[in-house]
C-alpha cells in the first residue's frame, strides 16, 4: 500500500485560509502537518487525525525545531502572514522590518529549510501572496511590498528549481472570509495616527481596510480550499505556476493584465473613495 503523501501548512490557526487547506488535504488523503505559534489555536484540527506542531515562522530556532521533526516531505504551503494597513508617509523602518520579517524573510527560511525534503521528493512548494502586489492600492504599500518580494522570490524559485523537478507555485487571493478579513482586517484602531497627513479621512479609510461592504462577497474558505487543493493535485496536477482564488481574483488578473500595456492606467479608479474626498477638502482649504 502506497504511503500517503505529506503535506506542511503554516499558518493554520482558527478560521485561518491554512486551516481550511489543512481540512480539505486531509480530506483528500494526505497526512497533513498543520502549524501555528500556539497549538491552542489548533485545536480544532487535531481531532481529524492531523498533526499539529508549534512554529514560529519569525523564529530561525523554531523553524530549525520542526525540521528536526520532519523526514518527509511532499508538499510545502508557505501561507503564513500578516495584514498591516497603513499609509507610507506614516510608517517606520521598524513597522516595514517587522512586517517583512512575518511576511518574507519567514517564507524564505522556512523554504531554505525544507527544501532538501523537496528536492529528495521532487515535491512541491506553494507560497501565499495576494491580489495586492499587482496593484497600488492606498494603504496596502506595507502589505503589498512584502507580498511582492515573495512573489519575486517565488518566480526566481521556480526557475532555479526546474533542472530538480520541483515545482514552485504561487497562490494568489482575492476576498476570502478568513480571519483576516474577520480579525486582522478591523482590528488597526491606530493605522491613521492623528499626525498623519490622512487623519482627515481616517473613518473612510479604516472602513476600506476592513474591506468595506465586501466580507458578503468573499469566498467561505472551504469553498476556496476546496478548489485551490484541486489546482494543485487533481489531473493533470499541473494549474501552471501560478493560481488565482477568491472572490475578485479571476477580475483582478484581468484587470492587471489589461493594465500592463501602461503603467498607472488604472491609478484613476484607485485614487476614487477614500482619497477623493480628501483632495476635495484640501481644493476648499486652498480657496478659503
Amino acid at each position: 500500500m502506497a504511503t500517503a503523501k505529506t503535506v506542511l501548512i503554516t499558518g493554520c490557526s482558527t478560521g485561518s485560509i491554512g486551516e481550511a487547506l489543512a481540512k480539505e488535504f486531509r480530506n483528500r488523503g494526505y497526512h497533513v502537518i498543520a502549524t501555528a505559534r500556539s497549538l491552542t489555536r489548533l485545536s480544532t484540527l487535531k481531532p481529524l487525525g492531523i498533526q499539529t506542531e508549534e512554529l514560529d515562522v519569525t523564529s530561525q530556532a523554531s523553524i530549525q525545531s520542526l525540521r528536526n521533526k520532519i523526514t518527509k516531505l511532499d508538499i510545502l504551503i508557505n501561507n503564513a502572514g500578516g495584514y498591516h494597513p497603513g499609509m507610507i508617509s506614516d510608517l517606520t523602518e521598524p513597522q516595514w522590518q517587522a512586517v517583512f520579517a512575518q511576511n518574507f524573510f519567514s517564507v524564505v527560511n522556512v523554504t531554505h529549510a525544507f527544501l532538501p525534503l523537496l528536492l529528495e521528493s521532487r515535491g512541491t512548494v506553494v507560497n501565499h501572496t495576494s491580489q495586492n502586489p499587482y496593484f497600488a492600492f492606498p494603504g496596502c504599500a506595507l502589505y503589498a511590498c512584502s507580498k511582492a518580494a515573495v512573489r519575486q522570490y517565488t518566480d526566481n524559485l521556480r526557475i532555479e528549481m526546474h533542472p530538480f523537478s520541483v515545482r514552485v507555485v504561487e497562490l494568489i487571493t482575492g476576498f476570502v472570509s478568513s480571519n483576516i478579513v474577520t480579525r486582522q482586517m478591523p482590528g488597526r484602531p491606530g493605522a491613521v495616527p492623528e499626525s498623519s497627513i490622512y487623519f482627515p479621512i481616517k473613518d473612510e479609510l479604516k472602513n476600506a481596510w476592513a474591506g468595506g461592504g465586501l466580507q458578503g462577497k468573499a469566498t467561505p474558505p472551504d469553498e476556496y480550499a476546496k478548489k485551490v487543493v484541486s489546482d494543485l493535485i487533481d489531473p493533470p496536477g499541473w494549474f501552471g505556476p501560478w493560481i488565482w482564488r477568491g472572490w475578485s481574483a479571476t477580475t483582478s488578473y484581468w484587470v492587471w493584465l489589461l493594465g500592463c500595456g501602461w503603467k498607472g492606467a488604472w491609478d484613476p479608479v484607485w485614487r476614487m473613495g477614500a482619497l477623493a474626498l480628501l483632495k476635495g477638502r484640501l481644493e476648499k482649504e486652498k480657496q478659503v
